[in-house]
């Protein structure tokens, strides 16, 4: 109920929300379990978006909002970013640089780059996701791919 309502005030995609949501606990000053990026995985791995997209997602428009948290001294936020703050931020940066299937991810801009040893996690989560994926539909079952 609360990520509709936090969508619906903003009038952001419910989905996209809670995948911002999702992928900007990488971003937080916490350590996760293997058990916690298995639960992670699973979940964001039952949403529509594909795999290019959830990269996009990631890279565009998690990645540049949260990032600096890992850099707060002395200590960043370790609780979970507030909605109110995440949805407005990311949708700013989702109309900056909105997906689409014929550009690639894999060519992000320089600033980005630099940054990249520092977006690890966030960006294997994505790689996790297309091998829970891959292995679903090797196994017969449906999930988006």
């Amino acid at each position: 109920m609360y990520y509709e309502a936090q969508s619906e005030k903003f009038g952001a995609d419910l989905e996209r929300v809670q995948v911002w949501d999702s992928l900007s606990e990488f971003y937080l000053d916490t350590y996760h379990t293997e058990e916690e990026l298995q639960r992670m995985g699973e979940f964001l791995s039952s949403t529509r978006f594909s795999i290019e997209e959830m990269r996009h997602i990631a890279l565009f428009e998690v990645t540049p909002v949260c990032l600096s948290n890992l850099f707060c001294m002395p200590g960043g936020e370790w609780a979970g970013f507030a909605l109110d703050w995440l949805i407005p931020k990311c949708m700013v940066q989702q109309q900056k640089h909105p997906f689409s299937a014929d550009e690639s991810s894999n060519n992000p801009p320089i600033g980005i780059r630099l940054l990249a040893p520092f977006c690890k996690e966030c960006y294997s989560m994505v790689d996790r996701i297309d091998r829970i994926r891959k292995s679903a539909t090797q196994n017969g079952e449906s999930k988006i791919v």
